[in-house]
């Protein structure tokens, strides 16, 4: 990554080169193309990178520079990309006259190259473009008459202008291309705090940021957070505190903290039923002593437990585990509320103190690799459910979560055999399906995440999340009528959820059926008010396109 590209023609080499180390002597990176190309390189592509790379495109406008087949198509492509351009005018520049320079330019034919890059289109198509996109832009004038030093010093405090912000721009520019590169591959989109970032920097920029977010950094986004709310995080399930349920900021749900497994208060109340009926023998036996007492024997009958029935020991230990686990579940409930209220620090001090607590038992660390999880940690969170596994290797959840942490990191195999080991273990848990099933279909293996996803409905037919999925698995098999029918399903169990009309239009729109594509994108979009998806509003204009009801024009360079 760069502070700088540096666009300018060659022949205002003179300037460029004195801008160029006033800039490096300031602790700026500049990409500049005399210096960052080797010659064996493809220079096309290396300029675009470099323009990717760079926090502030920085444009010499010169009638050389505008003159120049280059300098016009990096303008464009610096434009497409939604990078922050900085205009600086070296010398005024007459459109006519540049435009006819292009034209000559480009009959060269040692420009070859540059004209297969440019293609048929018209000269004063690109440059128009181009100088209607900077003019809206604050011009800077540092002509050669200027004082150098003066004009330089106001140039950098430009450049320097909210650094972060063009940072993070840059850095989710390239990470949202590289995933469109991929064909939109779900394994590079962003998790946990990543996301969150993400999304407060997409908030903060629209309102006096530049530059702003770019469709395809919007629609990089909005898929990461499909994708995120799409999985069901890693629970623990078994313990509940006081019927309350407790919901992580990130999507995460940790559901039902019971003080007392079902199986403890069985042993317990069996064990009471014991104890009653010792205390009464005992209390026989001492009124037995006080007759025999009262006749002046001597002997005295002991009332002593000397013999403890196995099931006594069982209620203590149950008794002992379930007030372990109460405290487990009652200080998780603590550190989710902390992460909650944004304060993870808090939260990590919580489970840290639970481990320190209590470090034999396994429900410690599966505490403490929920947090770890939510707090983007997944090093940490491995090391704890790995811990977990080894204090109780039979422990369906602990491999259910860890399932998750390995499918959010794309490591499907692993999640794969986790899942399937949790699954083995209990069979009854349909998250475990479902978390399987997402996995399975991220991989494209559809077959089997239908499989599971029929599991999931099986074991609960109300579930409105699992005929959503199923509904997506069937579209990208192609099997549009259950593909339908789901998605129709889900929406009668849960008609206020706007991604299941969105989901309808997908479906339509694959069909071809634009005018039903077209109704339920519709009502998606009422529904999801200032903030829809991207993607479903290009899904509208490609199909109004496609019907002839909007024209839309579009201007990629030919590459």
């Amino acid at each position: 990554m760069s502070d700088v590209f540096i666009s300018y023609s060659r022949l205002d080499k003179d300037f460029v080169g004195k801008l160029r180390d006033a800039l490096a002597n300031n602790k700026q990176d500049v990409w500049i193309d005399w210096e960052s190309i080797a010659a064996s390189q493809l220079w096309w592509q290396e300029i675009r990178k470099g323009i990717d790379k760079a926090n502030n495109f920085v444009l010499i406008l010169s009638p050389n520079s505008m003159a120049s087949p280059i300098c016009q198509m990096e303008i464009e492509y610096a434009r497409q990309i939604g990078k922050r351009i900085i205009p600086v005018v070296h010398a005024e520049f007459d459109r006519k006259a540049c435009l006819m320079s292009i034209a000559e330019r480009l009959a060269v034919d040692d420009e070859t190259a540059t004209r297969e890059i440019w293609g048929s289109r018209q000269a004063h198509d690109i440059y128009d473009a181009n100088v209607a996109a900077i003019k809206p832009i604050n011009y800077f004038f540092f002509k050669a008459d200027a004082d150098f030093i003066t004009r330089f010093d106001d140039l950098l405090d430009i450049i320097n202008t909210d650094p972060v912000h063009k940072e993070k721009h840059t850095t989710l520019g390239l990470r949202a291309a590289e995933w469109d590169r991929r064909k939109r591959d779900v394994s590079f989109l962003l998790l946990g705090s990543e996301l969150t970032d993400a999304e407060h920097w997409q908030q903060d920029a629209a309102t006096d940021k530049e530059p702003l977010p770019t469709a395809l950094q919007t629609a990089y986004i909005s898929a990461s957070r499909r994708s995120s709310n799409r999985r069901r995080v890693a629970t623990i399930s078994g313990i509940v505190i006081a019927g309350a349920a407790v919901i992580f900021a990130g999507g995460a749900s940790l559901v039902g903290i019971n003080a007392v497994n079902q199986v403890a208060t069985a042993t317990i109340e069996q064990g009471e039923a014991v104890i009653a009926q010792r205390t009464a023998v005992a209390q026989a036996d001492a009124a037995k002593q006080e007759s025999q007492n009262a006749r002046g024997q001597v002997a005295v009958a002991e009332v002593t437990l000397t013999s403890v029935p196995p099931v006594l020991t069982a209620v203590a230990l149950a008794l002992a585990d379930a007030e372990v686990e109460q405290e487990i579940g009652l200080q998780l409930a603590n550190a989710s509320l902390s992460m909650a209220d944004q304060d993870m620090v808090s939260a990590l001090q919580i489970v840290d103190s639970l481990v320190d607590r209590f470090p034999q038992k396994s429900l410690a660390y599966l505490s403490r690799a929920l947090i770890f999880m939510n707090s983007n940690k997944m090093d940490e969170a491995l090391a704890d459910y790995n811990k977990a596994l080894a204090l109780d290797p039979n422990n369906a959840i602990a491999y259910s979560n860890r399932g998750s942490l390995y499918s959010n990191l794309a490591e499907y195999d692993k999640a794969i055999a986790d899942y399937t080991r949790s699954i083995e273990l209990d069979p009854t848990d349909p998250s475990t399906y479902y978390n399987r099933g997402a996995t399975y279909s991220d991989m494209e293996a559809y077959d089997k995440a239908l499989a599971d996803m029929n599991k999931v409905i099986e074991l609960d037919p109300t579930d409105d999340k699992s005929y959503h999925n199923r509904a997506n698995i069937y579209r990208y098999m192609s099997e549009y009528p259950s593909a339908l029918a789901d998605a129709n399903k889900a929406i009668e169990l849960n008609p206020d959820e706007p991604l299941y009309y969105a989901t309808l239009g997908d479906i339509y729109m694959d069909m071809e059926a634009y005018d039903q594509a077209l109704e339920y994108y519709q009502v998606y979009l009422n529904a999801a008010g200032d903030n829809p998806d991207p993607t479903v509003v290009e899904q509208v204009q490609a199909i109004e396109a496609e019907l002839g009801r909007t024209p839309i024009a579009t201007m990629t360079a030919t590459k």
